[in-house]
């Protein structure tokens, strides 16, 4: 917000409220007036919106690094219950419950069931085998809108199709004005934007290029996290450090890279992760050894951020 802006912001809290409510806009200037008001308080509204994302951001991030810490903590102490409560099943089959004082396990088994996979076979199959009764229907609204006229009938408006026939169950909306009033943008000058320092880069090429060098050739010190297993390239540089996924759990290891580039960003000046094509590979084929049919379902895909 510039300074003629921080002008219009201070005379509109110094308006009485006895003068706002008898200004009325009369000509282009006082029009012009008021749109300089607006054109400030977009301004103010843009500058406390940025504000209060960078906070928000400040304390995701915060919550985010403390919560990754303790779910890793949680999900290493719940599989220790988890299977200690498996082995007293084996022994005891009506060790449903395992209670102690500070907490409780309990386990619940579920039966085979259907499972709806194809939307489209599965509503063939009802209607051809007369199951009806378990279709749902519903008008196409948007669609019918576009077919529906309004006539007067012995001088009240009502609804009719194309048919000429009065349709039941809808009401006429009465029309309306509506103004939607925009003011213009702030404007920049490109000589006013600074460049952030810090630097978001994805470097895509073909295998051998040189992705994985870049990482040495980084100016100040590189933590690396080797995902696909070709950290051999940057020995003798001693700017970097490399951590190693663990591909037995590439989506928990990569959370506690995260966790440990956060609580050591002050130690680098650069975090390099090689690469996320193959992350995806290891990812996917995680997921799939938890599935019955050895594939990732869709279910479990997820966009990584």
């Amino acid at each position: 917000m510039n300074q003629l802006q921080q002008m219009e912001i201070l005379e509109v809290e110094n308006t009485e409220q006895s003068e706002r409510e008898s200004f009325q806009v009369t000509d282009i200037e006082s029009l012009n007036w008021v749109f300089r008001k607006l054109a400030a308080l977009s301004a103010k509204e843009r500058e406390v919106k940025q504000l209060a994302d960078v906070e928000r951001a400040r304390i995701n991030d915060w919550e985010n690094h403390e919560l990754i810490a303790l779910h890793s903590d949680k999900n290493y102490f719940e599989s220790l219950v988890s299977a200690y409560h498996a082995k007293q099943l084996e022994e005891n089959p009506k060790a449903k419950t395992i209670s102690t004082p500070y907490g409780k396990s309990k386990s619940r088994a579920t039966k085979e069931q259907p499972k709806a996979v194809d939307k489209d076979k599965l509503l063939q199959h009802v209607k051809e085998t007369d199951m009806t009764e378990f279709i749902k229907e519903e008008v196409k609204w948007g669609d019918l809108k576009k077919v529906l006229h309004i006539h007067e009938v012995d001088g009240q408006p009502v609804v009719i199709d194309e048919n000429g026939t009065i349709v039941e169950g809808v009401e006429i909306e009465p029309a309306s004005l509506s103004f939607k009033v925009g003011v213009i943008v702030e404007i920049t000058n490109g000589a006013e934007i600074k460049k952030s320092k810090k630097a978001k880069i994805i470097i895509y090429s073909k295998p051998g290029d040189g992705k994985t060098t870049v990482a040495g050739l980084l100016p100040g010190k590189t933590l690396v996290l080797d995902i696909d297993g070709t950290c051999q390239v940057l020995e003798g540089y001693s700017n970097i450090d490399v951590a190693k996924i663990n591909v037995a759990d590439p989506h928990q290891s990569i959370l506690d890279f995260y966790a440990y580039a956060k609580a050591n960003i002050a130690n680098y000046d650069n975090v390099f992760v090689d690469n996320l094509t193959h992350y995806q590979k290891l990812w996917l084929m995680n997921r799939g050894e938890k599935t019955k049919s050895g594939m990732p379902e869709l279910k479990r895909l997820c966009f990584i951020r």
